[in-house]
């Protein structure tokens, strides 16, 4: 009832959105909410504009199928809906959006907006404790993204964020991981002071000859 009001030019629109987002996020069964709530509000709405209102709430319903609906629009630039769903992933709660942004990144000449928006988002998971993930999933998502990134200055804002954890497991998993992108040409050297090690040094430039006599 709530998801058919929010897609319907109604006044109630707005508290309807409200209230579907907080009975959502209580109930915790997203999959289940998408299936009786979401997907048939969002087919039965009049148009896209009505859909980007039910879009704007979807993280409330964070599931496996949610996510697969709204990645079927991050990864086709062209569909009129493109944007709001790029909006909506920047605000999933779950680790596995990052999958998703790996994939935007993968699309061909991704726009500068989609760009900032993926860069951001992967920051956020990588960084926020409030996505929840074990340390070296988050440690393989960053350099996948740095692998994937198309210009060096995306490289250098992920690889920006990330620091090497003080000791433990976790200090050897950050090395594992993160020793892939030694051999990067963009930011391989900055790499290296973060697993404590020195980078090599430029091979030194061989001397000119010196002219020959009688030249």
């Amino acid at each position: 009832m709530l998801a058919a009001i929010v897609v319907q030019p109604d006044p109630l629109k707005r508290p309807a959105q409200q209230t579907l987002k907080r009975l959502s996020l209580n109930l915790g069964n997203a999959d289940g909410l998408w299936e009786s709530a979401y997907q048939p509000a969002l087919q039965a709405a009049p148009d896209d504009a009505a859909r980007e209102d039910l879009l704007a709430i979807l993280d409330g319903a964070a599931g496996t199928n949610s996510l697969g609906y709204l990645e079927s629009l991050v990864t086709d630039p062209a569909h009129p809906l493109h944007a709001a769903a790029v909006h909506s992933l920047s605000r999933w709660p779950d680790f596995a959006a990052g999958e998703v942004w790996l994939k935007l990144l993968g699309t061909a000449n991704p726009a500068d907006d989609d760009l900032q928006a993926a860069e951001k988002g992967i920051i956020r998971i990588v960084t926020q404790k409030s996505v929840a993930a074990p340390p070296r999933k988050k440690f393989d998502l960053a350099v996948r993204a740095i692998q994937a990134g198309p210009t060096v200055a995306f490289k250098e804002a992920i690889l920006g964020h990330c620091e090497s954890p003080k000791a433990g497991p976790q200090k050897k998993e950050f090395a594992a991981a993160f020793s892939a992108l030694l051999d990067d040409s963009d930011i391989g050297l900055k790499v290296y002071p973060l697993l404590g090690q020195t980078p090599p040094q430029a091979d030194p430039q061989p001397e000119p000859a010196s002219p020959s006599a009688g030249e």
